[in-house]
């Protein structure tokens, strides 16, 4: 026979297990949100590096061709000035004859 004083032992056992089993499984879910949240940032920074290291190359690319541009410019600039100074040379050579 059961005595009513043994079920109130057990109900109380259950519960307190319950409740323990409730509190793991809140610090496991407190646990988990973190680790996400962890992830995530990890997963954003990555992402973040990668467009920043993509631009960086373009960036380069980019100074590299303006450089080219801008040396090829000069060299026109002072190809321009020699034909400009012979020129002259020139028509000075022609008035002093």
């Amino acid at each position: 026979m059961v005595r009513p004083r043994m079920i109130l032992t057990k109900l109380k056992e259950t519960k307190a297990k319950n409740s323990q089993l409730n509190q793991n499984l809140h610090d496991y879910d407190d646990k988990f949100q973190r680790t996400s949240a962890k992830l995530f940032i990890v997963i954003g920074l990555i992402i973040a590096g990668t467009f920043y290291s993509q631009a960086s190359i373009l960036n380069f690319f980019q100074t590299q061709t303006q450089q080219q541009i801008d040396e090829k410019n000069l060299q026109n600039k002072q190809k321009s000035i020699e034909e400009g100074q012979l020129l002259l040379k020139k028509h000075l050579n022609k008035e002093k004859k």
